[in-house]
């Protein structure tokens, strides 16, 4: 329909333009604008019946400024326009093509009973306030979520929930938050938004305590939800969500952490003291992190580390339904050794790519003693790590922590 109101505009002003035909079949066509310049695209294919076409993909001309048009007009036609009046002409095309925000939010209604035919548990609640000149509703913030995405993360996914927000660009400057989970195959699932009109305390209070009620997973019980921890969610966190255990992103420590020392040379070793699956390992980095420079240490001491080092999340963050990898019906790390294809199916591509990295690894590593249970594995420093192979546990920690067999238990 956009199509066809668009192509009616431009001959009601008797704006005819080129088209370069792309493709044409039978049951498919697709036509360009010729110019270069622009990106004008439509395509169409046909339904079950083959006698009508409908448009699959419609791509408008990308946003010219209205300080460009101005000087196209100028050149073109010998006249001076005025940009506010551009602008007008802006907002007046959006809304006769029916592309404008106001038009999209006049819909709300529409998509919120599309939802509810989609899937009838999906959750959305849309709350309103009173203008108070008009008397008339107007948008306040919506929350979403997704009722076959939160299936998929509470019985087939590690336990871990990533939350963040950020402003939306257009003229409401409204603010989207999204909680969000990683898949075995290390794909991001969408499981729930909410758009609100400021980041602050009461939005992430009235976001978060919606998603955990729509997972049924009251104050976060079971939860390890990944935060940048601003705009007041740490705290919403400590407070609502007190049964679940809170994370902070490696990555937003990093970011302040090079504004206030850019020319520290320790940024390697941050990042391999956030990876160490145990405390060891972490010590050690931050040991040789003191060595380079005592403020960069301290600084980070300084910070929650406990909430962004590997070594501390805990253990039952990692299961997936069914536990490890390699549960207890699954055939051992000897038989992935010699017929790997017996399993192929049961993981993702991604973890057999980790596996099969490990067992490169594992031919440089060496087994010192074997008592049944407890396996010493040495590596080429002489490093000892001990693995328990019925409890799917090693030293180094990785194993525990992402629920993948380390080199040591390859």
């Amino acid at each position: 329909m956009r199509a066809i109101k668009l192509l009616y505009v431009r001959c009601f002003f008797g704006e005819h333009f080129k088209l370069c035909i792309m493709e044409n079949m039978s049951d498919f066509v697709s036509c360009e604008c010729s110019a270069l310049c622009c990106d004008w695209k439509i395509s169409a294919s046909a339904d079950s019946s083959g006698r009508r076409f409908a448009v699959t993909e419609f791509k408008q001309q990308s946003n010219i400024q209205p300080h460009v048009i101005q000087k196209q007009i100028a050149s073109k036609y010998n006249v001076s326009c005025h940009i506010s009046k551009l602008h007008e002409a802006s907002k007046r095309a959006k809304a006769l093509l029916d592309i404008d925000h106001t038009y999209g939010y006049l819909d709300i209604y529409q998509y919120i009973d599309e939802m509810k035919k989609l899937h009838t548990r999906n959750t959305v609640i849309l709350e309103t306030e009173k203008n108070k000149v008009v008397g008339d509703a107007i948008f306040k913030r919506l929350f979403v979520c997704f009722a076959e995405p939160a299936y998929a993360f509470k019985y087939e996914c590690r336990m871990m929930l990533f939350v963040d927000g950020w402003k939306l660009k257009r003229p409401y400057e409204s603010v989207m938050l999204v909680a969000a989970a990683i898949d075995g195959n290390d794909g991001i699932l969408l499981i729930s938004f909410c758009e609100v009109l400021n980041e602050d305390i009461d939005s992430w209070v009235f976001f978060l305590t919606n998603l955990t009620k729509a997972l049924n997973m009251e104050h976060g019980e079971g939860l390890c939800i990944l935060t940048d921890g601003e705009n007041g969610l740490d705290y919403v966190c400590e407070e609502y969500l007190f049964h679940g255990e809170i994370r902070q992103c490696c990555r937003n420590i990093f970011t302040k952490f090079v504004k206030t020392f850019p020319d520290a040379p320790v940024q390697h070793l941050f990042w391999a003291a956030c990876r160490s699956a145990s405390s060891y390992k972490f010590n050690k980095y931050m040991k040789l992190i003191t060595d380079e420079s005592e403020e960069c240490h301290a600084w980070l001491m300084g910070t929650n580390w406990n909430q962004w080092a590997l070594h501390c999340m805990p253990n039952w963050v990692k299961k997936f339904k069914g536990g490890s990898v390699l549960d207890s019906e699954s055939p051992t790390v000897t038989k992935i050794i010699q017929g790997w294809e017996c399993i192929r199916q049961r993981i993702t591509p991604t973890v057999t790519k980790i596996i099969q990295h490990h067992l490169i690894e594992a031919r440089y590593l060496a087994v010192q003693n074997d008592n049944g249970r407890i396996t010493s594995v040495t590596d080429s420093v002489s490093t000892v790590y001990e693995v328990d192979m019925q409890r799917k546990l090693c030293s180094c920690g990785f194993w525990q922590k992402s629920g993948v067999p380390c080199p040591h238990a390859c």
